[in-house]
């Protein structure tokens, strides 16, 4: 019998895959499952990746989101495209500073 992973040991797991894969490329600091998956979501916000392919992303359930997400399902191409530019935007975010700032400067204007 194989060796069964819980959500639990899964993410122990992950975190020691974390910390070796910062050191082999001497990147300091702690780093962790949680982390990992706030600052890609983090980063998804910010250039502009749709809620509803952040949650498929992350594994968030589609229940009590509604009807639009009821009748809309995320594609897994649409979080490939996603996770491709979250990659990209975090080896060049000089690329997306422009659309960044608009973005901000848009959605503080909302907020008054």
């Amino acid at each position: 019998m194989g060796y069964r992973y819980t959500g639990k040991n899964l993410q122990c797991y992950i975190n020691q895959c974390l910390k070796l894969l910062a050191k082999e490329i001497g990147i300091s600091g702690v780093f962790s499952f949680y982390s990992a998956r706030k600052s890609f979501a983090q980063m998804a916000n910010e250039i502009g990746v749709p809620d509803a392919v952040i949650d498929y992303c992350l594994g968030h359930s589609d229940r009590g989101r509604g009807v639009l997400r009821y009748y809309t399902k995320i594609r897994q191409k649409q979080a490939n495209i996603a996770i491709q530019r979250v990659i990209d935007y975090a080896i060049h975010p000089e690329t997306y500073k422009d659309y960044v700032d608009m973005r901000m400067n848009f959605m503080m204007m909302m907020t008054t």
